[in-house]
């Protein structure tokens, strides 16, 4: 087989790998954003583990693919690194690292909160989340643009010591306030007033709505005066049938409300001659 055939299977597997794996990254990105307000269910978790599968399979394919390519040009010979190779390494450990740290944190805390919405989680789990994402899409961004940019092939190691911490600051830095004021916004609607709670009164009132009573109407007795007024009357009834001995201590007066149909229970009324 020629060389160059070889050279440029390499190369074309290495590019192919660096697509794949951004593409399964964004997908896994597009999911979780589009349902941060609805509840984790299978769909999503199974999507995300099929995604990060994928990850975890063109992240090898990368290094494999990687390795051939740096033998074929330096032969592991340190002083024939260029700013780009070691730049792209530095790129691919820090994805390699990113995706076990999704592995470890990310997938097992979506798992765990599976019928919750993940807005619902803590704000320090909410950013995590976000930094974690933007550490992998700021990462596969840089290797794709490693793989294909003739530019930055020949560029001299100023531009790789201000563009690789400048796209990972400010992707991480995007990210993380995107996902606070999404917190913010997620604790104001929470957080909104709910409407007063109706506030109970005695009988001599009925509760029209929220905050509003229905007064009695003048010159009516309330029901609570009508039963002492009755039992009194009761009283002076008995002491007048036997004012000179003792009646039974048995006595009950019984009244019927008039409002809601229900009989007052009996009550023992003990009436000692004057």
């Amino acid at each position: 087989m020629d060389s160059q055939v070889f050279i440029d299977a390499a190369r074309y597997a290495h590019i192919f790998t660096v697509a794949i794996g951004f593409g399964a990254a964004f997908l896994a990105d597009y999911h979780v954003i589009s349902r941060l307000g609805r509840p984790i269910d299978n769909n999503l978790t199974t999507t995300m583990y099929l995604c990060h599968s994928v990850i975890w399979m063109m992240v090898f394919g990368m290094w494999v693919t990687g390795l051939i390519l740096v033998q074929i040009r330096t032969g592991f010979v340190l002083e024939n690194f260029t700013p780009k190779l070691i730049s792209k390494l530095v790129i691919v450990a820090i994805l390699t690292a990113n995706a076990f740290l999704i592995s470890k944190i990310a997938m097992p805390l979506v798992e765990e909160n599976r019928g919750r919405s993940l807005m619902w989680l803590p704000l320090s789990s909410k950013l995590c989340l976000a930094g974690i994402g933007a550490v992998s899409s700021a990462s596969w961004m840089l290797a794709l643009a490693m793989g294909s940019s003739k530019v930055l092939a020949t560029s001299d190691w100023i531009v790789f010591a201000i563009l690789v911490p400048f796209i990972y600051f400010a992707g991480v830095l995007m990210a993380v306030a995107i996902m606070f004021l999404l917190h913010l916004g997620s604790q104001m609607v929470t957080q909104r007033p709910k409407p007063r709670d109706a506030v109970r009164i005695p009988a001599e009132g009925r509760i029209l709505t929220s905050g509003t009573v229905e007064q009695p109407k003048q010159g009516t007795m309330p029901d609570k005066f009508r039963v002492a007024a009755r039992l009194s009357e009761a009283r002076r009834v008995a002491s007048a049938a036997a004012p000179e001995r003792s009646i039974a201590p048995n006595i009950t007066v019984r009244h019927q409300q008039a409002v809601s149909g229900a009989t007052m229970p009996r009550v023992p009324v003990r009436v000692a001659a004057e």
